[in-house]
């Protein structure tokens, strides 16, 4: 697991702190396309993913609970 040094959470982030971001809160990685990546929603807690992340904008979103936002508000949620 890669340790996040980063004060501004606009910071833009690689795909590999995203998925440790992503691990943090309590899920994992399902696939990527590109810049996205589809994922369990950690903020609901299921087991099909329902959560799209998208890396370029830094936002997130889940088609069955309606949460959405960017990682620090993910963080925010999950923990």
């Amino acid at each position: 697991m890669v340790i996040l040094e980063v004060e501004d959470m606009s910071t833009k982030l690689n795909k590999e702190q995203i998925e440790d971001l992503i691990e943090y809160c309590g899920s994992y990685p399902t696939m990527w396309r590109d810049t996205d990546m589809l994922i369990c929603c950690p903020v609901h807690g299921e087991h099909n993913p329902s959560m799209g992340v998208s890396s370029e904008l830094g936002v997130c979103h889940c088609f069955s609970c309606g949460f959405a936002g960017d990682f620090s508000k993910l963080l925010a949620h999950s923990k």
